[in-house]
């Protein structure tokens, strides 16, 4: 944050992006992909956890150095992520699970293809069994925070190419 800070009085809001983008979000995107599936959150009904709050927080504020807004002005997260066109930690986190199950359905990567069951009956075709619906194979948060997911996605993303 400091180096931005000291770069944002001689560098544009462009290349104060991808800065952020190199030294900032890089790291929010592997710190999700190694733990974040299980803090998942698909409605604002559902509670943030403090790892997650801390890693939106760090995002925040890096957003707050590229727009030039300070803490004082209470500019809204939401907004500064708008203007600066980032999605913020929970998005990305619900992206990158997306992302991975669409490449474990469509090309087949043998780990990852097995972590989604579809839902089907030997006997009937139901509405889940059409629209392309799954449920999670194991009891593993990845798992069920993936399901979970491609579920609530367009039928045409769910569809195999």
């Amino acid at each position: 944050m400091g180096v931005l800070g000291r770069l944002k009085t001689v560098l544009r809001r462009r290349e104060l992006k991808s800065i952020s983008e190199g030294l900032v979000n890089s790291k929010i995107r592997y710190c999700l992909s190694v733990f974040g599936a299980e803090y998942l959150r698909l409605s604002d009904d559902e509670s943030t956890s403090k790892l997650m709050q801390d890693l939106q927080v760090l995002q925040n504020d890096s957003m707050r150095v590229i727009t030039n807004h300070k803490h004082s002005k209470h500019i809204r997260a939401a907004d500064m992520l708008h203007a600066v066109s980032c999605l913020s930690v929970n998005q990305i986190l619900a992206y990158m699970i997306l992302i991975e199950n669409w490449k474990a359905v469509n090309f087949k990567v043998p780990v990852l293809k097995d972590i989604l069951t579809e839902c089907a009956l030997e006997n009937r075709t139901l509405r889940s069994v059409t629209a392309h619906l799954v449920k999670p194979s194991s009891q593993e948060p990845y798992s069920i925070a993936s399901s979970r997911l491609w579920n609530l996605v367009s039928v045409q993303f769910r569809k195999p190419i």
